[in-house]
């Protein structure tokens, strides 16, 4: 059995008055900062239902969050009223103990009728601040709505995002599952929720029913005669509902075009025909008009389709039973022509003939003659009329052609990474996304190149992170992770553009991850049925399809291309794994720049080597061991000893060793090798740090008059591609580059005039 509900909406006040009904507009803001928010009227009715009261300051205080118990406590009032939060027990969760608390006894209330259950340890937590997921869970219990069936391998709130996504709750909320309720937004959701048709209703002009044990929120207001007859001639009201105007493609599919809700009124009745119009557009730019209904329950399809007569679009015979005082809402929905002769369509009811709406009733079967339209009476061939029916401004549906999906390099490219074994690392492989002509929504994505050392990968889109694993694609394999993005997550908008990052997990080496792996992530070409990408058109309401290799755009997904045509593979750069990591070296001369050259044995270029932390330790914990250091000295009008150059410790630099030069002056080559087995023992530990000292013997300087330069460097440093001026290893596998920004580590420029 469906709840009955105490409330209505924001708009007018119904008094009855007689065998009549007299309208009140709504008085004032009952809090004094909440004038100008765009959730004011949904705080306003649940003042007037005297849910809310707000604080003593005469404030409401709309952007502040709102706790569990808060939430619950108002959600409760607001549907039963105090009536249904009388119980006996008021322990009901683990952390009901001690002295009883204020929302203890609508958490147990709720608990009995199945609204909340608490968390796993029983606890209810009713301080915590309440987030969307929660709140959807608990609103749409409270309504008895049937939750939508999503794939077992989701998360537990998924059933309650799409729900949300069906009613709409996303055109006034985030879409973000953690997000933090505000006071503002649990009115919001609360009035809103159970508009169960489509978007958000943008009239105003809803009202409060009298006879609360009905569930009809829009009033009959019934002639006030009484015709002294044994059965009461029936009566009607309709009310079109607003529809915001949106951008569609062609070929879209199940479009809502127009909204009214009805009510019957003295007896039951039949709606038997109704004739509408286009009010933009032709009528011929759609095809299956269908009507659907609802009393707050599922959404229910009317057999048959809409009949197009001439300029008409007429929906007979049909029979569309109304229960007295039970309110329904219908929606005509159409399917988009593809190649339309017209780019928009609205619907309007016919209003320029007598009848467009026609009904009887179903206790005598008399018709309900004459309708008064926006308060204007019918014609005064009818004594009394018995359909009263308020419209609205159109819905316009702009009509575009079907959506593109274009994926191609990221705008920042990836470079070469040393991916440590346990640890999360990346980017390795950034992607750009761009929507062309209508909202696109990525549903799934799969990675390949993944090597044995892989566990996950992680999929950043700004702010948000979604997991893609081995496991989640079909068939599964060693080398491929994929993702499936929650409803409302991953959405480019039409015209729109994306960039994301692709970020690998690892395994430790006690997990199975092996030093001296490579990896290249790839977006593959999506040939056959194994697709890299998938994504549906949130306008068209339809997947696109795979790219079908010609030079037209029909609704697909290009990979690797910014213009239709076959696909291409996108291939990011070649990673290595370790078992340590060498992560920073830099420049440690206290020299500081325009220091005169120095004369004699002196150290010329001082450079700190840092290892990451790390806890691989299978067999002992690995060690970063520096091997060899190729330097290049640029003497300018300077002289050194060739056979001075010798590299010691900081921490020690009364044990060195000896280092090989290629010359006196200009750009010397200054090689130390083999130093992982020499008395300077440059291994570091996770997350030590080591300072080497290049010295030399300045012999002269200004050979030939004029000014004398000096400065050493290790060049290259971070290309994958080079020898690199470094080689070092993780005590497995030698490297000859550093993953770090700079290319180039410079020491003390010195310069004599």
């Amino acid at each position: 059995m469906r709840r009955m509900y105490l409330w209505g909406s924001i708009g007018l006040l119904v008094i009855l008055v007689g065998s009549g009904w007299l309208y009140v507009r709504a008085q004032g803001v009952p809090f004094t900062d909440i004038q100008d928010h765009k959730f004011r009227d949904d705080i306003v009715i649940l003042y007037n239902r005297g849910v809310v009261s707000g604080y003593t300051d005469g404030t409401f205080r709309p952007d502040a969050t709102i706790n569990r118990a808060e939430f619950l406590k108002i959600l409760m009032r607001s549907i039963f009223g105090e009536a249904e939060t009388t119980v006996t027990v008021k322990n009901c969760f683990a952390d009901f103990g001690g002295e009883e608390q204020w929302y203890w006894r609508y958490a147990c209330a709720a608990k009995e009728q199945g609204i909340v259950g608490g968390y796993p340890d029983g606890r209810f937590l009713g301080e915590k601040n309440v987030n969307l997921v929660e709140a959807l869970k608990m609103v749409a219990r409270v309504y008895d709505i049937e939750i939508p069936v999503t794939s077992t391998n989701l998360s537990w709130y998924q059933p309650y995002i799409k729900l949300a996504e069906q009613r709409n709750v996303f055109v006034f909320l985030p879409s973000d599952p953690s997000h933090l309720l505000t006071r503002a937004e649990m009115a919001a959701l609360i009035v809103r929720f159970n508009n169960v048709v489509g978007e958000e209703e943008e009239t105003v002009e809803v009202f409060e029913p009298v006879i609360f044990n009905r569930r009809s929120t829009v009033p009959v207001r019934t002639p006030s005669i009484d015709l002294g007859e044994p059965v009461r001639h029936a009566a009607m009201r309709i009310e079109q509902l607003s529809i915001a105007d949106r951008n569609v493609s062609e070929g879209a599919q199940n479009i809502p075009l127009l909204r009214f809700r009805a009510v019957a009124g003295r007896q039951d009745v039949s709606v038997t025909s109704l004739i509408f119009e286009a009010a933009s557009g032709s009528l011929q730019t759609a095809t299956n008009y269908r009507l659907f209904y609802t009393d707050g329950g599922p959404i229910v399809p009317v057999p048959g389709f809409g009949k197009m007569q001439g300029d008409r679009l007429v929906f007979a015979p049909v029979d569309l039973p109304l229960e007295d005082g039970f309110e329904k809402t219908f929606e005509i929905r159409g399917d988009l022509m593809q190649d339309p002769s017209e780019s928009l369509l609205a619907l309007r009811f016919a209003l320029s003939d007598p009848q467009y709406i026609h009904a009887v009733g179903r206790m005598d079967g008399r018709e309900l003659t004459g309708i008064t339209t926006d308060n204007v009476r019918c014609a005064l061939s009818y004594s009394i009329c018995w359909v009263e029916a308020f419209t609205a401004a159109p819905s316009r549906v702009t009509i575009s052609a079907k959506g593109n999906l274009f994926v191609t390099a990221g705008s920042v490219p990836a470079r070469s990474r040393q991916l440590l074994l346990g640890e999360n690392a990346g980017p390795l492989l950034t992607l750009h996304f761009r929507a062309e002509e209508e909202d696109i929504e990525v549903r799934t994505l799969a990675i390949e190149g993944l090597s044995g050392s892989f566990d996950a990968l992680d999929i950043v889109l700004g702010s948000l992170t979604f997991r893609a694993y081995r496991s989640g694609c079909a068939p599964v394999s060693n080398d491929r992770a994929c993702a499936a993005f929650p409803a409302g997550s991953f959405i480019i908008a039409r015209e729109g553009e994306m960039d994301i990052e692709i970020w690998g997990n690892l395994k430790a080496d006690i997990a199975g991850g092996i030093s001296g792996e490579t990896a290249s992530l790839s977006l593959s070409a999506s040939i056959g049925t194994s697709h890299a990408v998938e994504a549906w058109g949130r306008a068209s309401d339809r997947d696109l399809t795979q790219n079908d290799g010609d030079s037209s755009g029909d609704g697909e997904i290009f990979i690797g291309r910014q213009a239709a045509g076959t696909n291409v593979s996108l291939t990011g750069p070649t990673h290595d794994t370790v078992a340590a990591r060498l992560d920073d070296v830099r420049q440690m001369n206290p020299d500081p720049d325009g220091t005169i050259v120095p004369l004699g044995i002196y150290p010329i270029g001082q450079f700190s080597f840092h290892a990451a932390p790390h806890d691989n330790r299978q067999g002992g914990l690995n060690r970063v061991r520096i091997r060899d250091l190729t330097f290049q000295v640029a003497a300018v009008n300077t002289t050194i000893n060739q056979q001075s150059f010798t590299l010691h410790r900081k921490d020690n630099p009364s044990v060195s060793v000896s280092c090989t030069a290629d010359g006196t002056t200009g750009t010397i080559t200054v090689a130390c090798a083999d130093l992982e087995e020499s008395v300077l023992t440059p291994n570091l530990s996770p997350g030590q740090s080591l300072t080497l000292v290049l010295q030399a013997d300045i012999t002269h300087v200004q050979v030939a008059g004029g000014s004398s330069s000096l400065q050493v460097r290790l060049y290259p440093v971070n290309d994958r591609a080079e020898v690199g001026a470094l080689q070092w290893d993780d005590e497995e596998t030698t490297f000859q580059w550093v993953d770090m920004e700079e290319g180039i580590v410079q020491s003390t420029a010195y310069r004599t005039p």
